[in-house]
């Protein structure tokens, strides 16, 4: 279970990401954070968790700016 939640949480938003760029690439960037969090308190390497989340995020936020920023 330690790895599936997580696993599931990611994977939900990078679909929520495919289909609505704004909302997906803010709840990536919000996975990240919490990550950020988790890793921080359990982990001695907490980038390597939630960069690649928070750099997918960015990207997708970036996308729908260029995109023109409809919702």
């Amino acid at each position: 279970m330690a790895v599936v939640v997580p696993g599931l949480t990611i994977a939900v938003s990078l679909a929520i990401a495919w289909k609505w760029e704004l909302v997906g690439g803010s709840l990536l960037v919000l996975d990240s954070l919490v990550w950020l969090l988790v890793a921080w308190a359990f982990f001695y390497v907490p980038l390597q968790f939630c960069l690649p989340l928070l750099a997918s995020g960015i990207l997708f936020l970036v996308s729908w700016r260029i995109g023109g920023g409809y919702f």
